[in-house]
This record gives structure tokens, sequence and C-alpha cells, in this order.
């Protein structure tokens, strides 16, 4: 259903030989088949070039409603004599619905009102589904939401670099102060162990921060210590024996590189070890196993 409200004219040909008019706004709609409708018509405002009409709503339904014409009338005690009007194609305003719309009107006898130009103002709104009776005109539906990536599993391994280590990893969640170390050998479902190889399937288990663990072996010589992760590598000059919490971790899933002083474990039990780790690594508080 549309809902059409007849607001003001302006600038209207003078009508009456007081140089003003006595005007009304006819609505007049036709459907699909071209045929007339019925529409309706404003109250009169009297004496005015550039009235502005009572609040009047005409409802008129949408599939009888394709081409809609507004035309002017001068009210005279014998005959009532057209002024001005215009035809408006109803799709090219639904780009505007519930908005002010002014359009210029065409004069009945131009060349008797050279210099008048009477506008028209008005509001259209629509009430139900406009694909229904106008498809063409219906906007599209929205695209799909783009399917969430999903997260890439990570494998961290420590790259050969002529020593030999014990090589563990340690996996923080701070949010729910939970921590798991590679030397349990109950892994949590997300994590997978070939040999001296881990996978971290980070996938719906909010923010991970995993940090590499070095314990050095028998004749261990200073090296650039390096960790593949993926397309990431974790790197640090390693210049003592002893085992060592790395000096980089990676966040999951964004994959970041933080960085921090390095830590040695100093044989600490490991709930001790954790509770001991720097604050820029994770925040303080009392971590329980996974």
């Amino acid at each position: 259903m549309f809902h059409f409200r007849i607001l003001s004219c302006s600038d209207l040909p003078i009508k009456d030989a007081n140089g003003l008019i006595d005007s009304y706004v006819v609505i007049e709609t036709k459907g699909k088949d071209q045929k007339p409708r019925p529409g309706g018509k404003t109250k009169v405002v009297k004496n005015n070039l550039n009235p502005t009409y009572p609040d009047q709503v005409f409802d008129i339904p949408s599939d009888d409603c394709y081409t809609i014409k507004f035309t002017v009338m001068d009210q005279d005690p014998f005959r009532d004599d057209m002024a001005c009007w215009i035809k408006i194609k109803v799709p090219s305003l639904f780009a505007r619905l519930g908005e002010k719309i002014t359009k210029e009107m065409v004069v009945i006898n131009p060349e008797h009102h050279p210099n008048c130009h009477p506008m028209i103002t008005f509001m259209v709104e629509l009430e139900g589904n406009l694909a229904e009776d106008y498809p063409e005109q219906a906007p599209p539906p929205p695209p799909p939401e783009p399917a969430k990536p999903k997260v890439e599993p990570v494998t961290f391994e420590q790259v050969n670099d002529g020593n030999k280590y014990f090589f563990n990893i340690l996996i923080l969640k701070p949010d729910e102060k939970k921590y798991w170390f590679s030397e349990n050998q109950n892994l949590p479902a997300f994590v997978k162990k070939d040999g001296d190889k881990y996978t971290v399937d980070a996938e719906g288990q909010g923010n991970l921060i995993v940090v590499p663990v070095i314990r050095t072996q028998t004749a261990f010589k200073k090296a650039n210590l390096q960790v593949k992760a993926n397309d990431v590598t974790l790197q640090q000059e390693l210049k003592y024996r002893g085992e060592w919490l790395m000096n980089q971790a990676l966040l999951l899933p964004t994959k970041e590189v933080k960085k921090f002083k390095p830590v040695h474990r100093n044989n600490w039990e490991t709930n001790k070890w954790i509770a001991s780790l720097p604050e820029e690594l994770a925040p303080k508080g009392d971590y329980q196993e996974f």
C-alpha cells in the first residue's frame, strides 16, 4: 500500500480576478493495465499562489499504482479550471520513499503565464513488500556473509643447528589461566605430536601463547637457535647451556610474535616455573593445567 501526502505547491498560475487562485490537487493513478484507478483530492486552499495543504493521507494499493498524476485545479463557482499538472512513473520514486519530493509541473496555456514555474512538493511511503508488485525494482538480496577463514594449524619444529636439544613447547591460555607443557604426555585435544614436532590447532580456542622451550645436551656450542612455526621463524642467540624458555612467543590465532627476556627454568617444578614467568609474556596468576 502506498501512502501519498500532498504537502504544498508554489508559484501557481493566477486563475482569479484578484490575482490569486483557490487551489486543490487531484490525484489520479493507473495500474499495470494503464486503466484509470480511483485516487482522491486535497482540501481547497483559497487565495494563495503558494498553498500549503492540510495534512491528508491518500492510501493507494501498490498493484494499482504504476503511474500517478497530480493536477492542480482552481475552484470556481461555475466550473473548476485546470491550472497545471504532472505525471510521474511511480518506480522512479522508490529511491526517495519517505522523503520530501519536489517536481516542476506543466502549466495549462503557458503563453498566458510566461514566467510561471509551478512546483509541487509531496511525500510517498510504502507499506508492505516492494518485491511482490515491483520485482524488477526490488533491491537485490544482500550477499551472503563471507565464511570466516578457518584458523590454520601451526606446526612448531626446531631447526637443526648442529646442537642436540630436548625440544618442548609451553602453551598458555591467559584468559582462563590454563597451561600445558609438552613434558606432560597427556595431549590436549587441540595439540598433536609427531616426534619433535608439535601441531597446535587454535580453532575455537580463543587466545593462546605458544613458547618454545629448549634444553641443551652435551657438547653444546653457542648457536643462533631457530624454531619454525609454519611461515614464521622464531630465533634467538643461545649462548649458555641449560633449559631455556625462548625469548620469543607466537600468539595464536593472530600469529603475532611477542618478545621478552629469556627465562631459565633453574630446575623449578613446572607449576612454580609457570608462576614465575615475566608479566610481559602473560598476566600473573595461578595457572592450572589443561
